[in-house]
């Protein structure tokens, strides 16, 4: 019992708990994949309704900066549909 109770409390003095887990983790998924993974939808959005690349930049940038307000604008406008 001794025994738990010094690894318990090493462990939390170590920060072992804050090496794996953190406020607002998303099951494993880093922040910087789903940063770029709305980079990307944004972007494809962007060109697909717009054909042109500058489009695509555009959604793509505001896609990184804030994926979900980005991609549910897009969403709204009816993802991919040509306007």
């Amino acid at each position: 019992m001794a025994d738990s109770n010094y690894l318990m409390n090493d462990e939390a003095a170590n920060g072992a708990v804050g090496e794996y887990f953190a406020v607002g983790d998303i099951g494993g998924v880093s922040d910087r994949t789903i940063y770029l993974a709305g980079a990307g939808a944004a972007a494809y959005h962007g060109w697909s309704r717009n054909r042109d690349w500058k489009w695509a930049l555009v959604w793509g940038v505001l896609g990184g900066l804030s994926p979900l307000i980005t991609n549910g604008i897009a969403i709204a406008q009816g993802y991919g549909k040509r306007k």
